[in-house]
């Protein structure tokens, strides 16, 4: 009987240690705010196409992989506000520009790391800042790459 209640005390920690409350009048423990994610990592990576990305990009899985470590870390923060750019934004802002990127700006932002040669002290911040703004530079540098090529070229 002794180990049972080991077992059963070890379980109730763990359970404690992810996150999980236990309800006293349902006698059952239940997730709390910390053990539930609004936007699961397998969601993500569905939503981004992750497998086709390292099928284009087999080489780069291992970023690819931080890339979507920083991502579904800042779409289920708790905090109110994230820092991007070196200011701070409210979480609600931040979550809705990363969750509008798509396969092409993720994939920008992983590039525009991977060419990166300068040095980079904090990675999560620098990565976080890249796909925040992934979206409207990929947007740019389409539209100026269009209007060299149309218009700033005379070869």
């Amino acid at each position: 009987m002794k180990k049972s209640y080991n077992k059963e005390t070890e379980a109730i920690a763990f359970l404690k240690s992810i996150g999980y409350q236990f309800d006293t009048k349902e006698k059952r423990f239940f997730p709390g705010k910390e053990a539930t994610e609004a936007y699961p990592l397998d969601f993500l990576q569905e939503h981004l196409s992750y497998n086709d990305m390292l099928q284009q990009e087999p080489l780069e899985k291992d970023i690819i992989d931080t890339f979507f470590h920083y991502l579904h870390s800042a779409v289920n923060t708790t905090k109110s506000v994230i820092r991007v750019n070196g200011e701070d934004k409210p979480r609600s802002v931040v979550v809705s520009v990363l969750l509008n990127l798509n396969y092409f700006d993720f994939l920008y932002a992983v590039q525009k790391y991977s060419r990166n040669t300068t040095k980079v002290n904090n990675h999560g911040a620098y990565i976080l800042t890249l796909l925040y703004n992934a979206k409207a530079q990929n947007e740019a540098d389409i539209t100026n790459q269009v209007q060299y090529d149309l218009y700033g070229s005379k070869n």
